[in-house]
């Protein structure tokens, strides 16, 4: 499977999680939908790549959450 490249530079050990995401998506989204996210800032602020099938692994979840999660 294909991987994904995120990349946002910004030298701090945080993870900084968007206010809009916080504003207009977090009251409706699931634990998986959060978790995903959490995991998706994560690897792009430390210019990591991950495919969907390590993301499946490392956050439980079947492919088809991960792909609702990308889509949500």
């Amino acid at each position: 499977m294909s991987e994904i490249n995120l990349n946002i530079t910004i030298n701090t050990s945080a993870t900084i999680i968007s206010n809009t995401f916080i504003e207009r998506f977090i009251n409706n989204a699931n634990a998986s939908h959060i978790r995903f996210y959490l995991y998706l800032m994560y690897y792009s602020q430390n210019h990591k790549s991950f495919s969907i099938n390590s993301a499946c692994d490392f956050l439980d979840d079947s492919e088809k959450d991960i792909i609702r999660s990308i889509n949500y």
